[in-house]
Formats: structure tokens, C-alpha cells, sequence
């Protein structure tokens, strides 16, 4: 039989540039042609099927050659457009390009042999591995007899023997006697930049930050100011067999949403208008046969925030916008009260005509006394959990101020110690009393960034420690471990804190507290025991219940509300941790269970 393209016919061959013809292992005949692709010849032999491909790949038009793989999938080659890989059940395509390690996308042959295919190309040979899709790269400088091979000019002998023919004469080997690059190669930061100028360890840039304090290649931190907002990291493989072959992978926690890849001609990359924040810059490296070194690289980068992002800033706005609040609500108030008693004594001086409308007028009286009320309640809950606490304040930092001169060492440090005390209870309280009223008009929502918990309880720890000390207890962190976790960093410390605070409150003086971190693999639990009175479980029930008002002394008298652990409790939920307890007498454990891959 003769087959060649007809235009009408949609059973012939697709294009009469036939470049290679091969018999697959089910006894199928494929065809590939120069300008029509790949064609399939029908069992019965009276026409062929054009193949295109199944899905968003299609096979070129242009093609080269065709081989099978001991599992049955069809390798073609191809002029510019890359390697196929065909499913010849399905159709379905897979291409491989320059972008997935392939030195040049002209493929002339595609040769398996065991778990790799030999290419053959305009730029070298390729060793592709078909399970890992990894790409061993060889050039003249391994022996072959050019970079540019031919078409149709290859052959696998009986013997498992691979001949490649070239523009400068034939390239044959034994596959298994090529040996590879095992070796992973090793990533390493190379210079770091601010506005494209290298910074050296030690400088000083902008406003007296010292962004390095030592070589980039031995940092694992870089410090910036908000200023700092256009900063580079370039680096480099110490893989130096082919260094033009090594291809990279880097990604920015917390801003890049997966790994970017990178060959040996993009060895950098610039950030700009990042937000404050803390940050982790991690690399990893592949050699020249497409070896990866699994472990990467880590350069954590902090990026402090400006003045008016600091959250002392915004509790000072918050603070005074709650007064101007305050204000404006007192004088409506009052301003609607001599209204009513003014409508009250009009009233009165009414016939018994307007009776109805006077009906009206109380029911909304009513309603307004309604109103009133719950504000009344807001505002004294708000005064008491702050009023309290920054009167003592203000009658320490009076007394400690007028008497600095006439009181002794001993004594002014014991009002500092108080000072510290109660500025950091009123601190934690307003943070308690802010982010419960985000809670209650459901206008938070949690970060979700990789945080040191160790370091963070750490912190934590260190601004309790004053208070702790008043009462003679001892707060011990168990762990050396540093553990982290995606979370709200500032909502986890809130919780923290609230945690510690409430072990302090109910704890005897020259009690200890204990803190430490259990971890299963999936989870990261803190616990923070302490020896102090204790509660039964109901006790707790009844604490965390937000319709309940439960006031619980301290062993001195510390005065409590609940709202602590409750904002605790909501904030874990929110986070998709779970906070919980095992209550007993004279000992109350506290867990924090935090997933580590939220």
C-alpha cells in the first residue's frame, strides 16, 4: 500500500515528510511527520488518526523521531519544541523543555534505556530520568564528538550499546558505564544588597542600623529598618564540575507562596515594599546531573516597623479615641436627659388630647433608658478593669517622684518593681480589653506566620518576671528547644501572658511555676503547671463561660474577672489551637495545643 496526504481525506497520513516509523510493543504503528505531527495507523490498516494530544499540552507538528519505555509510553522528539512523552492509551501528554533542565529544546532522539532516556540534541546529550525527571548534562568537554547532533542518526545495538551521530563525526557508549554526579551540591549566600549597594558586616546604613554583623556566607540574620525597603540576596552552588548546569530554588517565607526555580544565569533575587515583619529566605541547590541538596539554606530577615506602626502608637490612638468616645457619649447623655425632664414638665401642661402622643413619647423613653443602661454597663466595665490599675499608677509614679531624694535605694527600687508591675498588668489588661472588642464585632482576623513560640514564651516570660518576683516565685522554662509554629504572633503572646499572669495570681509566695513544650510530631503542646490553690473543673466551666461575670482573688487579694482566660480561649479557637486544663487541688495545668502545619 501507498499512503500519502489528501487533502479531503481525513483518514490519510497528515503530512507526507515522514521522519521516523515505529512499531510500539502492542503492535501499534506510529508515524512522525515534519509539518503534520504524530499519526497512529489503524489496525485494519485503511487509514490513519492524527494524534494532537488529551488536555492543555498538544504535540508539535514538527517531529523527529519515536521510542517506547518499558512501561509502554511513547518518547518523541521534536524541532524547537521539546520531548513528549505520550500515553498511547489516553493520549494524554507530557512535555519536557529547556525550563525542565533539557540542554536544547531541538530534540532529534529520545532513547530509553532502564530509568532513563538518552537525548540527543542541538546543545549536547541529556541523561533524563523518567522517575525522578531529573537532567544529567554532557557536552564536548565530556568526549562527545560535538555539541550538535543529527536527525535519524542513532541506534541501540543488541548489546545495549547507544550510537549518536553528530555534525563532527559518532558518540557510542555502554549507558550503565556512565557514571553521575551524586554528589549533592552545597548553596551558599554570596552578597547581600540595599538599593542594589552590597552591604559589608559591620556597616552602618540609613539611620544607625547594622542591617550584617558578619560575612552574608556566615550570617544567618539580617536586621532591617522599614526604610530598608528594597533589599537583594544573591547566591551560589559550591558545585563547580559544571557550574553553568547547576539550577536553583529559593522562596521567602511568609510572601512567596511556593519554591521558585532559577538556572545558573539568575543567581539573585530583589524584594521590594516588604511589609514589617520577620521573614526566613531559604535556597537550595541542584549540581549538573539535577541532584538536589534537600536541606536549604535559611537567612532570617527582620524588618522593624515604622513609629506610627508600632503597637504602643496605636494604643495611644486607641486610648484617645476611647476618650473623645467617652466625651461625646457623656454629653449626649446628658444632653438627652435634660430633654426628657424638659418633654416630662411639657407633659404635664398637656390636655388630656395629646394623651396618645404622650404614650408615645414614654415607650421611646423607655427604649432610650434601655440604650443607656448598656451603655452604662459598657463603660463601667471598661473603668473598672482600668481605672484601678492606672489610679495606682498614678499615686506611685506621685509619691516615687516627690520623695526620689528623701527615700532609700532599697525602697525607690521597690516602687519601680511596682511601677514595672502594675504598667505591665494595665498594659496586658487594655491588649486584653482591645482585642476582645475586635472579637465581639468579629473584626480580626489572625496572621498566619512562622513564629518561634520558644523565643515568644521566652518574652514572655521576661515581662512577668518583676511580678513574679514580688511574690517569691520562681518561673522555669524546661525546654531548650527552639519550636515553631504558623500563628498570630501577637494573639499567641496575649494568650501566653494571660496563662502566666493567672499561674502568678493563684500561686502561695516561694512557689514555683513550670513551663515546658511536649511535641508528638504533628503538634506542639506548652503547658504551664503551677502548685498554687487549685480550682475544680466546674469552676473552670463557669470562668471560661463568656455569659458569666466570675471575680476569683488571688492568693493576695489579686483581683480577677475571667476575662483573661475567656479572650484566651477565643483567641485558640480562632487560631485553630485548643486551650484546656487538668484542674486539682493545689495544682492547675494549662495546655496549649498548636498544630504544627496549620
Amino acid at each position: 500500500n501507498r499512503y500519502v496526504n489528501e487533502a479531503n481525506n481525513v483518514l490519510s497520513l497528515s503530512c507526507n515528510d515522514v521522519m521516523n516509523i515505529f512499531e510500539s510493543s502492542e503492535n501499534h504503528v506510529w508515524v512522525a511527520t515534519y509539518g503534520g505531527g504524530l499519526n497512529k495507523l489503524n489496525q485494519d490498516g485503511t487509514g490513519f488518526v492524527k494524534v494532537n494530544g488529551n488536555g492543555s499540552n498538544k504535540i508539535s507538528n514538527l517531529l523527529t523521531s519515536i521510542h517506547e519505555d518499558p512501561d509502554g509510553y511513547l518518547w518523541i522528539g521534536s524541532y524547537g519544541d521539546g520531548l513528549f512523552k505520550v500515553n498511547p492509551q489516553d493520549y494524554s501528554v507530557r512535555v519536557y523543555t529547556e525550563n525542565d533542565g533539557l540542554s536544547n529544546n531541538v530534540v532529534y532522539a529520545a532513547i530509553p534505556h532502564g530509568n532513563a532516556i538518552w537525548v540527543s540534541t542541538n546543545h549536547g546529550l541529556n541523561k533524563f530520568n523518567r522517575l525522578l525527571r531529573n537532567v544529567s548534562k554532557y557536552s564536548v568537554v565530556d568526549g562527545l564528538q560535538s555539541n550538535e547532533f543529527n536527525s535519524g542518526s542513532y541506534l541501540k545495538s543488541t548489546t545495549g550499546e547507544l550510537f549518536f551521530g553528530g555534525v563532527n563525526g559518532l558518540t557510542f557508549f555502554y549507558p550503565d558505564s556512565i557514571k553521575g554526579n551524586d554528589l549533592p551540591s552545597k548553596p551558599a549566600f554570596t552578597d547581600f544588597k540595599i538599593f542594589n549597594r552590597s552591604v559589608k558586616p559591620g556597616e552602618v546604613v540609613g539611620k544607625g542600623r547594622t542591617p550584617l554583623v558578619e560575612m552574608i556566607a556566615d550570617s544567618g540574620h539580617v536586621s532591617l529598618s522599614h526604610f530598608h525597603n528594597v533589599f537583594t540576596v544573591e547566591f551560589a552552588s559550591l558545585d563547580f564540575s559544571s557550574p553553568e548546569d547547576n539550577r536553583y530554588a529559593y522562596q521567602l517565607s511568609g510572601f512567596d507562596q511556593d519554591w521558585i526555580y532559577t538556572d545558573s544565569q539568575q543567581r539573585s533575587i530583589t524584594y521590594t515594599n516588604l511589609k514589617p515583619g520577620a521573614y526566613s529566605f531559604q535556597m537550595k541547590a541542584a549540581n549538573d546531573d539535577g541532584v538536589w541538596n534537600e536541606q536549604p539554606i535559611v537567612l532570617f530577615i527582620n524588618i522593624a516597623p515604622a513609629l506610627w506602626q508600632r503597637w504602643g502608637f496605636r494604643l495611644l490612638v486607641f486610648l484617645i479615641v476611647v476618650s473623645l468616645g467617652a466625651t461625646y457619649a457623656y454629653r449626649k447623655i446628658t444632653k438627652n436627659s435634660r430633654r426628657r425632664r424638659h418633654l416630662e414638665s411639657e407633659i404635664k401642661k398637656h390636655t388630656k388630647e395629646i394623651y396618645k402622643q404622650n404614650q408615645v413619647l414614654l415607650n421611646s423613653e423607655n427604649h432610650l433608658r434601655s440604650v443607656n443602661k448598656k451603655k452604662d454597663q459598657m463603660f463601667y466595665a471598661l473603668a473598672h478593669h482600668v481605672r484601678g490599675p492606672l489610679t495606682s499608677l498614678f499615686s506611685l509614679m506621685k509619691y516615687a517622684n516627690s520623695a526620689e531624694k528623701m527615700i532609700p535605694e532599697v525602697e525607690r527600687l521597690k516602687y519601680i518593681r511596682q511601677l514595672n508591675e502594675r504598667v505591665g498588668h494595665s498594659l496586658l489588661l487594655l491588649d486584653n480589653t482591645y482585642y476582645w472588642s475586635l472579637m465581639e464585632f468579629d473584626e480580626i482576623d489572625p496572621r498566619n506566620d512562622l513564629v518561634n513560640v520558644s523565643q515568644l514564651v521566652g518574652e514572655c516570660i521576661d515581662r512577668h518576671r518583676v511580678a513574679a518576683f514580688s511574690k517569691s516565685i520562681s518561673i522555669n522554662l524546661e525546654n531548650d528547644q527552639e519550636y515553631y509554629v504558623k500563628c498570630d504572633r501577637n494573639m499567641t503572646s496575649i494568650i501566653i501572658q494571660n496563662l502566666i499572669t493567672n499561674a502568678i495570681k493563684y500561686s502561695h509566695v516561694n512557689d514555683s511555676i513550670q513551663i515546658r513544650f511536649i511535641t508528638d510530631g504533628s503538634k506542639i503542646k506548652l503547658v504551664v503547671e503551677d502548685t498554687g490553690i487549685g480550682m475544680d473543673a466546674s469552676e473552670l466551666q463557669r470562668i471560661l463561660d463568656e455569659s458569666q461575670n466570675i471575680s476569683t482573688a488571688g492568693t493576695q487579694n489579686e483581683k480577677g474577672s475571667g476575662l483573661g482566660l475567656q479572650l484566651s480561649n477565643r483567641m485558640a479557637k480562632k487560631m485553630n489551637f485548643n486551650l484546656f486544663a487538668d484542674c486539682k487541688k493545689s495544682c492547675t495545668k494549662f495546655y496549649l495545643d498548636m498544630p504544627v502545619d496549620l
